[in-house]
């Protein structure tokens, strides 16, 4: 029977392919349903864990709302609450929703019930108590075992479920992990059996078809080497018995055949010699005409490609492209050595690491010979991993070519790579050679291309950033460039407009722009001419688009050589600096005047009382003349140390509750007069600021004094304490006059430092400008604001609005002198054994200072003492400690008044010794900080000393001792 090879090998590859899918259909089925199991759980672990990180989000936004809620009582944080809860509520039903477990479904019921216990009992509780401004029960219901250990409970469960979910997500992933490797075994079992039975295929089809297919291979070998040995393969019923029979046919018929062919070769053989000779020679002249016409085209292609671009990133790569191609090159790079030289690198079939590398390997190897030497070279090395791919490990082949500049320096470098096995050819390296130098210079004047745009973009760069006006001029006047200040100055949109104006319009435009044209003008033609010295300058005025003052001048742009170039005019706005010149100029003089009137005033009437005898009733008006005078100077002198002590930022505030309309009560009781009628209105109770009661009586002062004072005819002027329309939780003062009102223009720099109205009523007035400044600054301090309303003519409303304090005024404060305590009196029968230490290095007011302090506590047995510098300080009281030390803080040289309190505070003895500082310098909160008394600053009233140190004495339980903080004692320790 006849079995046909095809389907005995059909048979053979049939049986295993069917056994190999249906064990690769198993394997897929297991895997599939495990990746579909392990990802259904883990997208279920991870939706759990993460509402419950959002539910805990939502929940602490609530708590921190309700927090600030009761911190500063503002509404908003209640609608915040209502949005927190809402999705804390959403989270918790998105939670529910999920597929839980027992004791999750437990854990979620507790957190919810306990959330609505929060949310029912603790917010309300919170909001009222808040609302009640009751912050003992505030602090009482978060301490303890209030509400922060409740919500710290809810906290810590909720990060415990979440830590629960996370362990079990990574058992879950310990567990997908064994069965992966499970499968992987099941894969390799059945690799391992498609392996055996491939074996078995394979071994099968060799002994039935293999080895007949060897003979038959033999023999026809045989045959091709001239042996006629038939095939003995005829025993077989298949097509390779058929084939057998067919060979030993087609054996005897060559037989017959070869004898024909040889006679008819030899003819052929001389022919084909003679043709085969002929065909070389034509096929060398071919090749070396296309070699010659190739190396033109790409040479001229090379050529085009330098010459049609001159920015470096492009030249650089195009030049590489086209030595790739002329070399047959697979990969390589360009590099110019200058780092500074924007896009110096081009590179093709390199990756960033392999740059990288390149770049930091630049200076070694091979690399570094051939920039040394300035001559190519070329290497054969083994090929990087990332260089073979799928293919086999050739050999690679670089080439470095050195480009030189025209000083002959190494200025770049090409590296060319074959990654084909073929070395670079005497002839490539030639005509790589000659082509460098051509690429060279095209890269050189691409260089220099970029380093001049560079150079320009920079240079404009930092014209257009200058605030002046600077114009480049010509040797021949013509206008090179401009800034765009000098664009705004002159009325042009941008500086490149300046190539496409004619000079007639650019002149017109100018001409336009200033109040004296021809005076600028002049400037500038005899600054070009060089008639002007280079520190002259001009000053004029432009009045469009607004008015301007400026200021112009000029520079001369001159060579290495010292020829010139042109030169730079320059315009600067001083519009600003000459207004406050103006200013300060007025302002020295009105200051001048405001000092030595009274001055006058008081050398006056002291030489009258020095140099003639005068009746007590004259020398007391003339003592009260000077006292009011001197007075005067000092609220003169307060004003500019005010201003200074704002713009430096050392002004302190001593800040507590006041009511505000007991402030404008006592204000108004010193400045009436008998031509004006102060009307007071109290319009709120709800008055209470928290202020620095001297600096608001200050501002009251200021204020109504000027009302006073700029209201010549009298009239009426109304002071209203009441609540803000625009700003309901501050307090206003509005202080209304019938005086001479405000010019609209003048109302914008009204709070500016030394400005005055520019009118000839106020004038006569006088005045610093100081006042309104001082006010603004001190109302900006306690956080309120300050306008002013006027119309010219009919009078003006200066409005302060200050934000109340939360608490109350002291019910014992009195209804007037809020700013300071009424004297108190020596009582007759109380005595004292021991002395107060006066330091003040000033022997004039040393003193005053005993004599005033003398005549009320001499005679209750106090000494006054008196030193002149801190050493002799320190060494009176270490050897007698004083019942109270007055200090002052600058003593010349030697130890300040902080030193004295420092070496008070280190010894023992010392600590309980009441200090009160008299200085003129303003530094309570230090002083303060420092445990003092009290502190008094210069000139202050005699009584008011008197006052404040028998008040020290007579509180017997007053520790009164020197304390530094820690934290400042390291401070002044250096540490």
């Amino acid at each position: 029977m006849k079995t046909s090879i095809v389907n005995r090998l059909r048979l053979l590859l049939l049986i295993p392919l069917i056994v190999i899918l249906v064990l690769s259909a198993i394997l897929w089925t297991f895997n599939l349903r495990e990746l579909n199991n392990y990802s259904d759980e883990m997208s279920v672990l991870l939706e759990k864990r993460n509402q419950l990180r959002l539910l805990q989000h939502a929940f602490e936004g609530e708590v921190s709302e309700l927090r600030g809620f009761m911190a500063i009582r503002n509404e908003a944080f209640l609608a915040s609450i209502d949005a927190r809860k809402e999705e804390t509520f959403k989270r918790l039903k998105t939670y529910s929703n999920l597929p839980l477990t027992e004791k999750e479904r437990t854990f979620i019921k507790e957190i919810e019930h306990d959330i609505h216990i929060y949310n029912d009992e603790y917010v309300p509780h919170g909001i009222k108590l808040a609302k009640a401004v009751n912050y003992q029960a505030i602090s009482q219901l978060a301490n303890g075992d209030g509400i922060t250990k409740f919500v710290n409970s809810i906290r810590s469960r909720l990060e415990v479920q979440m830590e629960e979910h996370t362990q079990e997500l990574s058992y879950a992933q310990v567990v997908h992990k064994n069965f992966i490797i499970y499968s992987l075994g099941g894969f390799l079992t059945v690799l391992l059996f498609i392996v055996g039975l491939s074996f078995w295929v394979t071994t099968r089809f060799g002994r039935e078809i293999g080895q007949p297919l060897h003979k038959l291979t033999n023999s026809a070998q045989r045959l091709s080497e001239g042996e006629y040995e038939p095939v003995t393969l005829l025993d077989r019923n298949d097509e390779l018995g058929q084939l057998a029979q067919a060979f030993n046919q087609m054996i005897k018929d060559i037989e017959e055949k070869e004898t024909d062919l040889l006679s008819q070769n030899q003819e052929l053989t001389a022919h084909q010699e003679e043709l085969y000779a002929q065909q070389l020679e034509l096929e060398e002249a071919i090749e070396k005409l296309t070699e010659k016409e190739n190396m033109l085209m790409r040479r001229n292609q090379l050529s085009i490609s330098l010459t049609t671009d001159i920015e470096v990133g492009n030249m650089l790569s195009k030049a590489l492209d086209s030595l790739l191609l002329l070399t047959h090159s697979h990969t390589g790079a360009a590099i110019i050595l200058d780092e500074k030289i924007e896009g110096r690198i081009a590179s093709c079939g390199l990756s960033t690491e392999q740059i990288d590398k390149l770049l930091n390997h630049l200076y070694s190897g091979m690399s570094r010979r051939a920039i040394q030497e300035k001559s190519v070279h070329t290497l054969e090395r083994p090929a990087l991993a990332e260089e073979q791919a799928h293919h086999d490990a050739y050999p690679v082949h670089d080439l470095y070519i050195p480009l030189l500049n025209r000083e002959d320096d190494v200025m770049a470098i090409l590296i060319l790579t074959r990654l084909s096995g073929i070395a670079f050819s005497p002839a490539n390296i030639d005509e790589t050679q000659a082509l460098a130098r051509q690429i060279s210079l095209a890269i050189e004047n691409a260089v220099s291309y970029s380093k001049t745009q560079r150079a320009y973009s920079i240079n404009q760069a930092i014209l257009d950033s200058a605030l002046e006006g600077i114009a480049l001029i010509g040797t021949s006047g013509e206008m090179l460039a401009v800034n765009h200040a000098w664009c705004e100055m002159y009325g042009l949109e941008k500086p490149e407009d300046i190539a496409h104006i004619s000079p007639n319009s650019l002149n017109t435009k100018i001409r336009q722009r200033l109040k004296y044209p021809d005076d600028v003008f002049s400037f500038y033609y005899r600054a070009l001419a060089g008639e002007l010295d280079e520190t002259e300058e001009l000053t004029f005025e432009m009045v469009e688009p607004s008015y301007r003052v400026m200021k112009m001048y000029h520079q001369r742009v001159a060579s290495e050589h010292g020829d010139t170039l042109g030169w730079i005019i320059v315009t600067r706005d001083i519009t600003r600096e000459y207004e406050v010149d103006q200013m300060k100029s007025e302002f020295v003089s009105t200051v001048s005047h405001e000092l030595r009137t009274p001055l006058s005033s008081i050398l006056g009437f002291v030489e009258i009382m020095l140099q003639r005898k005068i009746t007590p009733d004259k020398q007391m008006r003339y003592l009260n003349t000077i006292y009011k005078e001197a007075r005067r100077l000092t609220n003169l002198i307060n004003d500019f140390l005010d201003v200074q002590r704002m713009e430096s930022g050392k002004q302190e505030y001593i800040k507590k509750s006041i009511r505000l309309g007991n402030i404008v009560q006592d204000v108004i009781q010193l400045q009436q007069t008998s031509s004006h009628h102060i009307v007071f209105q109290q319009m709120t109770e709800k008055d209470v600021i928290m202020a620095d009661c001297e600096k608001i009586q200050q501002v009251i002062t200021n204020l109504l004094s000027n009302a006073i004072k700029y209201s010549p005819g009298g009239g009426t002027i109304t002071v209203t304490v009441d609540a803000c329309a625009t700003r309901p939780q501050d307090v206003c003062l509005h202080i209304q006059d019938e005086g001479l009102g405000i010019p609209e223009e003048a109302i914008p720099r009204l709070f500016e430092k030394f400005y005055r109205v520019d009118n000839s009523d106020r004038r006569k007035i006088g005045g610093t400008g100081l006042g309104l400044a001082i006010c603004a600054e001190i109302v900006k301090a306690h956080n309120g604001l300050i306008h002013v309303h006027s119309k010219l003519g009919e009078g003006s409303t200066f409005t302060v609005s200050i934000p109340t304090s939360i608490g109350e005024a002291p019910l014992s404060e009195p209804k007037s002198r809020l700013c300071s305590l009424p004297p108190s009196q020596p009582q007759e029968n109380q005595e004292f054994i021991g002395h107060i230490l006066i330091v003040e290095d000033d022997e004039s007011l040393r003193t005053y200072l005993s004599e005033e302090l003398g005549n009320s506590l001499l005679r209750r047995g106090i000494e006054i003492k008196s030193v002149s510098n801190g050493e002799k300080a320190l060494q009176s009281i270490e050897q007698i400690p004083p019942l109270l030390l007055i200090l002052d803080i600058m003593l010349g040289e030697g130890k300040d008044g902080w030193e004295i309190l420092k070496e008070m505070k280190r010894t023992e003895k010392l600590h309980s010794i009441p200090v009160v500082i008299s200085s003129a310098l303003e530094e309570k909160e230090k002083g303060y900080g420092y445990g003092i008394s009290d502190y008094l600053i210069k000139p202050y009233p005699a009584e008011k000393l008197t006052s404040t140190v028998w008040n020290l004495l007579q509180q017997t339980n007053q520790e009164g001792h020197v304390f530094i903080p820690e934290e400042k004692e390291k401070e002044e320790k250096g540490e």
